[in-house]
């Protein structure tokens, strides 16, 4: 049978997810909930069987609509969802399916965009009345002005979401993948180090996976510019005493990597700095590897929170939104009244009838000359008014949609729903740091204890681990005093 999920839809399902716990993240967010068919399971869709929840207080499923589009939900319904992912093939080739039965994980979500639509309606059904007032000049005039304002806008505005999209890159990728990289190959090396079974280690284990989450979570909190750390407390994430450190300090995130950076700098010592877990071998040349990692880490989460509170010029952002709702509203007056005024042309349909040469205005009946509206043929009108229609309404969805995108990808670790789902991430992370371990924990080199795991090595009683004795420790430097 044919295996049509998803690479993630897959590792998703292969979690155990019952005993996985992620901090509770509070979304008041300025983006509700996705619209009605996006918050409840829509008809065909279906639910994951997985879902996870932290402390209790707060429960997530992830679900799945039709066309693939993939959502997380917080089943306390407080919360917005995050779209999780999509099918391309689906959104290439039924996106008006899509904007119809999924509009609240489209541009139709925006309010800029509903509120374009909205406003350059009205707008333009006025122009279109109005246009019997006007001159040819006037019409001329519209035209010149729609122009100009729509080349500037396309100056600023492709630059714009362009730079938008290459932050929200950055971030995911170089920023936010970096912390995860960090965190993941720290956890690595525990799992490996740590593995004697004894209570020490399995602490330190334990402590490494705690701060290496709550670096992941306080990144999110800080950029979301959030100081309440009791949810993070409630969770497991921190202890009471380092919350109350942590409160009135900066750029929370980096401060769990100083504290990464002491517990390594005791545990790569020869004496493991009175912490009492297992001695690392090779300590001297493994220490700058592992605090290279801590560094980039801390380096991960402070040029990502840079990259969210360094926002573009304000001057610029401003002039961008003036331009974008001027264009919509010069749009909608300039295809209104050209429609309203090639409508009302006289059209003469009786032999011997010539429109008049003197001055008159469009409201001014001639006779055996009659406005275009009562001579064209329905296709024709229909045809006339279509484009009318699509004119008007297209301009607030591209252009509108567009700067709304760039806006909501300004801070990628934001509560809109097509930020990044941390609850989601911090699922996985915990998820693959788990399986770090158990997969060191399961290696067996003695054959006669199960089946050996690498063909040709080990021996009869051979440890799980192969450790250097303090002896033949005692000769190499210490690698940090």
């Amino acid at each position: 049978m044919e295996d049509t999920g998803s690479p993630r839809e897959k590792i998703l399902a292969r979690q155990p997810t019952q005993d996985l716990h992620v901090p509770f993240l509070k979304h008041e967010g300025t983006h509700a909930k996705l619209d009605t068919e996006m918050s409840r399971v829509l008809p065909g869709s279906r639910s994951q069987e997985s879902s996870f929840q932290d402390d209790g207080t707060a429960r997530r499923k992830a679900y799945t609509a039709a066309h693939g589009i993939r959502f997380l939900r917080h089943e306390d319904n407080k919360h917005p969802d995050k779209l999780l992912e999509y099918l391309e093939q689906e959104v290439a080739v039924k996106p008006i399916e899509i904007a119809v039965t999924h509009a609240g994980c489209t541009v139709f979500a925006f309010p800029h965009v509903t509120q374009g639509l909205l406003g350059s309606s009205i707008i333009s059904v006025i122009a279109f009345c109005l246009s019997v007032f006007f001159e040819p000049t006037v019409m001329d005039s519209l035209t010149l002005i729609g122009s100009t304002v729509s080349s500037g806008l396309f100056f600023l505005l492709g630059p714009y979401v362009g730079l938008c999209l290459a932050r929200w890159w950055q971030m995911r990728m170089d920023l936010l993948g970096g912390l995860w990289g960090a965190v993941a190959e720290l956890n690595t090396w525990a799992g490996i180090w740590f593995c004697s079974g004894s209570k020490a280690d399995l602490e330190a284990r334990a402590l490494v996976m705690r701060h290496g989450l709550a670096a992941h979570t306080l990144l999110y909190k800080g950029g979301r510019a959030e100081e309440d750390l009791d949810d993070m407390v409630a969770s497991g994430l921190l202890m009471p005493h380092e919350a109350a450190i942590l409160a009135p300090l900066p750029s929370k995130s980096q401060m769990i990597f100083a504290w990464q950076a002491q517990f390594w700098n005791r545990a790569l010592m020869d004496d493991q700095g009175g912490l009492g877990t297992s001695p690392i071998p090779h300590a001297a040349m493994y220490a700058p590897l592992v605090l290279k990692r801590i560094q980039d880490g801390r380096g991960a989460a402070g040029g990502a929170l840079a990259l969210v509170f360094t926002q573009l010029p304000f001057p610029y952002l401003h002039l961008l939104s003036m331009l974008v709702r001027f264009a919509a509203v010069v749009n909608a007056i300039t295809q209104g009244a050209h429609t309203g005024y090639v409508l009302s042309e006289p059209t003469c349909v009786t032999e011997g009838a010539v429109v008049s040469t003197a001055h008159r205005m469009r409201y001014e009946m001639q006779e055996g000359c009659p406005p275009a509206l009562f001579v064209y043929s329905y296709v024709a009108i229909a045809m006339i008014g279509f484009g009318w229609v699509a004119s008007v309404l297209m301009y607030p969805i591209i252009y509108n949609g567009l700067f709304s995108i760039g806006v909501m990808l300004s801070n990628p670790l934001g509560k809109d729903f097509i930020n990044f789902a941390g609850s989601f991430y911090q699922h996985i992370m915990k998820a693959e740091i788990k399986g770090f371990a158990k997969c060191v924990d399961a290696v067996n080199l003695d054959p006669s204890h199960g089946d050996r795991w690498w063909q040709g090595l080990g021996k009869p009683g051979a440890p799980r681990s192969q450790r250097p004795s303090m002896a033949s420790m005692a000769g190499a430097p210490s690698a940090m005093r």
